[in-house]
């Protein structure tokens, strides 16, 4: 029966697990339509056994060794190696939030239930908790997750002055700070992405499984240099009759096909731009994705199975080619690994309201740190 009260509306939202399957879904990591989040398609969220927020990871990369010849009959030889072994030490965090419902809504919600109307009632309650919390959380290790991509580690900074910073592997020469003015006619910055591109294929990827994410004023940035024009076609070098070089133009500047037809022209796959924005908790709003970095994530060939329906564990989603995934633990209290959301009404007072609270013990761990490198500070 719908709910006609606001005691049976919790009531309703408890017993049917409509907002804790709401929290349980990992699916959500990946944002509403419409605001898609880029983190998870190279670390996706991954249920952490009860209880272990802190431990642990034993990493083992296969990598192909050769077959050896042998005679038709003899059996055959066993070929040791083909493994490299490490562990990864891993320390989730604890993050939370409580939200209050507008006035607004709160007068729209009391207004469905006495028109009887629990239905609409139900989708305002699931709404918000949709909207202010749990999207709150899921932001959240987005800003950590991409904190992790571009730089190797991140900061937690809470109420009454806590911080806690922590760092991931030392890389020699993993992020690069960019020293030249890209927007000088007179740099040229294809080297210094060249040189990043190396970084991997001598490390043993696939050129043509790199994938890069920048911010569109980078993209602006790299469709505005001359030496973008030259790639495309658009600039020529010419020499005066004293044998000095300079270029001349003989097009439009440069569009985003034509942009994207020089990486793939380099048997590279096409850029990203990722401009999505959120608002952190001092309500400044904030890129996922820093401004003026430019990121070299590798294809590693490794798979990550998603369990992301907590009532049902046979529902899985494959990500392909991840370099770590986001550590889902278990929250302060709780029993088991996962997100939690709560909602609670105030209705003996004046200020009658209706609040939900979300917290969660999360982290991006990183598996496989060589696969990713980066370029900051373009300007």
């Amino acid at each position: 029966m719908p709910p006609r009260d606001l005691a049976s509306l919790l009531d309703y939202l408890i017993r049917n697990r409509v907002i804790a399957s709401m929290a349980g879904n990992l699916l959500a990591q990946w944002g509403p339509p419409g605001r898609r989040l880029l983190g998870p398609t190279f670390m996706p969220p991954r249920r952490m056994p009860d209880g272990e927020n802190i431990g642990e990871i034993e990493r083992v990369n296969y990598y192909t060794v050769a077959a050896k010849d042998k005679s038709r009959h003899s059996p055959a030889p066993k070929v040791d190696g083909g493994q490299m072994f490490g562990t990864v030490s891993y320390k989730l965090g604890d993050s939370g939030l409580i939200r209050e419902m507008t006035a607004r809504d709160y007068d729209s919600l009391m207004r469905y239930l006495r028109q009887n109307a629990g239905m609409s009632a139900i989708g305002v309650a699931e709404g918000f908790a949709d909207t202010a919390v749990l999207q709150a959380l899921v932001e959240r290790d987005e800003y950590k997750t991409w904190e992790r991509l571009t730089s190797g580690g991140y900061g937690r900074f809470g109420d009454n002055g806590y911080v806690e910073l922590v760092s991931g592997p030392a890389l020699a020469g993993q992020f690069l700070e960019v020293t030249d003015d890209w927007t000088d006619p007179a740099i040229n910055p294809w080297p210094t992405i060249f040189a990043r591109l190396k970084r991997l294929t001598d490390a043993g990827y696939e050129k043509s499984g790199i994938r890069i994410v920048f911010t569109d004023q980078v993209r602006t940035i790299l469709k505005n240099n001359p030496f973008t024009a030259l790639k495309a076609g658009k600039n020529v070098l010419v020499t005066d009759g004293s044998g000095v070089i300079s270029m001349t133009t003989i097009g439009d500047l440069v569009d985003d096909a034509e942009l994207n037809a020089i990486f793939r022209a380099n048997g590279l796959q096409e850029p990203v731009s990722y401009d999505l924005r959120g608002f952190t908790p001092g309500h400044v709003q904030k890129r996922f994705y820093p401004e003026g970095n430019m990121s070299f994530i590798a294809s590693t060939g490794v798979s990550e199975e998603v369990r992301w329906n907590e009532d049902s564990p046979s529902d899985i989603t494959v990500v392909t080619d991840v370099v770590g995934f986001l550590g889902v633990g278990t929250p302060n209290g709780q029993q088991t690994a996962g997100r939690r959301i709560w909602m609670r009404s105030f209705t003996e007072q004046t200020d009658a309201r209706l609040e939900g609270e979300g917290v969660q013990t999360n982290d991006p761990v990183m598996m496989i740190p060589e696969a990713v490198c980066g370029l900051y500070g373009i300007v």
